[in-house]
């Protein structure tokens, strides 16, 4: 009996670049720092090889509430990782407060996406949100002749909030009177839910729910870093990526 055959994936050879540029844009009225890192890794074509070859399930019915695919990736990564808990420490001082506040590590969440234009979905899917995670990270992929958009940011026009801090702050947050108009109109959204197609449009009909504040545009080999707690939205246009995919590998610092 033939011994079964496995392949494993080593990562250890995915470098940072060290002389990578940042941009620090300071974003909204209370000016949170969002980050544009050029050049970031010395071998961006290996992460696309590696994407490339990952199994992504095929889409149906029971995955439309997501507009394209996103598959959880347990692969290391420790360089990404260990620049990204650098920087999170440098322009957020994250880990102070995780620890000084919670006692815990940081954990950064790694996931592959992919979005493709046209792509049905349901309409909560697409519109602004924020993240359960303090930073959120994507690093784009695609070729620069492929890229269009971004990663936009909106101010909640009832209440003027850029932020929900439900995650950082919990209770405190949620007893706040612009918190709970912000939730009944979120509840009024689920009730009225319906299936579209991820698409810019959804949003620019919403001016009286959603004011688009900012862009940082999606560039190949940049990694974008934000605060999970904006609200924010994947920019898409449905005759964007028709017939290829915007692809990229997002991580999470929890």
């Amino acid at each position: 009996m033939n011994d079964p055959k496995f392949t494993f994936l080593d990562t250890s050879h995915i470098k940072v670049n060290k002389d990578f540029k940042v941009t620090l844009h300071e974003y909204g009225k209370e000016k949170h720092p969002i980050l544009s890192l050029d050049n970031f890794l010395e071998n961006p074509q290996d992460v696309v090889d590696i994407i490339s070859k990952h199994p992504f399930p095929e889409r149906n019915k029971l995955n439309v509430s997501h507009p394209g695919w996103r598959i959880p990736c347990k692969l290391e990564f420790e360089d990404i990782k260990n620049a990204i808990t650098q920087l999170c420490d440098h322009y957020y001082k994250l880990e102070d407060y995780i620890k000084n506040d919670t006692g815990r590590e940081l954990y950064i969440d790694i996931q592959f996406n992919l979005y493709q234009g046209g792509t049905p979905c349901m309409v909560t899917s697409i519109l602004p949100h924020v993240d359960q995670a303090f930073i959120a990270c994507n690093l784009h992929l695609n070729p620069d002749e492929e890229n269009m958009g971004g990663t936009d940011f909106y101010t909640h026009v009832r209440t003027g909030l850029q932020t929900d801090y439900s995650y950082i702050f919990g209770d405190k947050f949620k007893q706040t009177q612009k918190y709970m108009l912000l939730k009944e109109e979120k509840r009024a959204i689920w009730f009225n839910n319906y299936e579209t197609i991820h698409d810019d449009f959804e949003l620019e009909k919403r001016s009286d729910q959603w004011k688009k504040e900012f862009t940082v545009e999606a560039k190949f080999n940049r990694l974008n870093i934000y605060p999970a707690y904006l609200f924010h939205a994947v920019g898409m246009k449905k005759e964007w990526y028709l017939n290829n995919k915007r692809y990229s590998l997002v991580a999470a610092v929890t």
